[in-house]
């Protein structure tokens, strides 16, 4: 329960459907200097329990934390990288914390408010298995960032906002007298909200000027350092030699080693090497797997060389295109048949219809 409307509301749902409800509220680690929300989301989650009459259990995950999230966007932003922060808190932290309490308190599932859904289906071999899926409202769809919750677990896990949309949730809390029923949705990073990101990443990787270059490699600008860049990004650089009327420049690949940033415009992105995947496959490291059960997956692994076409989506919210999964050894790959804007380090979530088949991270 973090002291909003959808986790609050789906606590609610959970007691009319008769569970016996505990709430838990997860402390973090945040960065000092930085604002933090966290008594008052702890508050309201202390409001909402005492209104629904059910406990609320406080649990410390600061370590975890700095650890598995914050610790590691610096990793990943020093090699070059962009990392999502919201899919390892769900992974090392959020549900991997629950998961534990559960445990302590003899608990048979674990829930949240989650906008996604868990389908029970029959695998090849006749076996019951649950596999995550999209819920009814697709605005609202939060299952690419749920892709590396282990699959082992889906059946201990209940989405109770999986066939509501955001208004029906809004009039449910009305309608019980909920006291956050007209919070506004928390915005930003996972547990810190809206966030200064290069401020933060700039309190352990040092800012290095390096030079701005067009895709002919002539220098026409100045940055602070290749680390604090997202590929596509058009702010933050300098671009000293620019007419009047020229078109914004946009980020179109980053030089970790010699810090340059190639720069260009709107329609050279469709141009950048890492959106050549049909040239170029894009690596899917270790952290690949599928979201589906165990047979499945031992099925994939035992193959040294298959093809699975499919759809995917390589951010929050895109709108799903048909890629193609392959395997060459021990080693996942994707490609894509149209340009696409893409980073490494983020998330590619692949599904079949509107099941999650799995995921993983960019890489080359």
């Amino acid at each position: 329960m973090s002291g909003g409307v959808d986790s609050s509301v789906s606590a609610y749902l959970l007691k009319e459907r008769g569970f016996d409800v505990v709430g838990v509220f997860i402390e973090t680690w945040h960065p000092e200097g930085f604002p933090c929300s966290e008594k008052e989301e702890r508050r309201d989650a202390m409001r909402v329990a005492a209104h629904l009459g059910i406990p609320l259990y406080v649990v410390d995950a600061k370590r975890q934390y700095k650890k598995y999230v914050a610790d590691e966007m610096i990793r990943e932003y020093r090699a070059g990288r962009t990392p999502n922060p919201d899919i390892l808190c769900n992974k090392f932290v959020k549900f991997e914390t629950l998961f534990q309490v559960a445990e302590k308190l003899n608990a048979q599932f674990v829930a949240t408010g989650h906008y996604a859904s868990t389908t029970v289906r029959r695998s090849k071999g006749g076996e019951k298995e649950v596999v995550l899926s999209e819920p009814k409202d697709k605005e609202k769809d939060q299952t690419y960032f749920l892709w590396a919750v282990p699959h082992d677990r889906l059946d201990e896990i209940i989405f109770p906002l999986e066939k509501l949309n955001k208004k029906e949730v809004r009039k449910i809390a009305e309608r019980a007298g909920i006291p956050v029923a007209e919070k506004k949705d928390s915005q930003g990073i996972c547990f810190l909200g809206e966030f200064d990101l290069k401020k933060y990443l700039k309190l352990s990787i040092k800012e290095k000027v390096g030079n701005v270059v067009d895709e002919s490699g002539k220098v026409i600008g100045k940055h602070s350092g290749v680390w604090f860049y997202t590929e596509g990004e058009r702010h933050g650089f300098e671009v000293s030699k620019k007419g009047v009327n020229d078109e914004p420049m946009y980020v179109l690949r980053k030089d970790v080693k010699k810090n340059i940033l190639t720069v260009g415009k709107a329609g050279s992105l469709s141009q950048s090497y890492l959106l050549k995947l049909s040239n170029a496959n894009l690596y899917l490291n270790n952290d690949f797997h599928f979201t589906r059960n165990r047979e499945l997956n031992e099925e994939l692994e035992s193959k040294k060389e298959m093809e699975i076409l499919c759809e995917a989506r390589f951010r929050y919210r895109q709108k799903k295109q048909k890629v193609r999964l392959f395997k060459k050894g021990n080693d996942w790959f994707v490609s894509v048949k149209s340009p696409t804007p893409l980073a490494l380090g983020q998330s590619a979530v692949f599904y079949t219809g509107d099941v999650v088949l799995g995921g993983g991270i960019l890489s080359l």
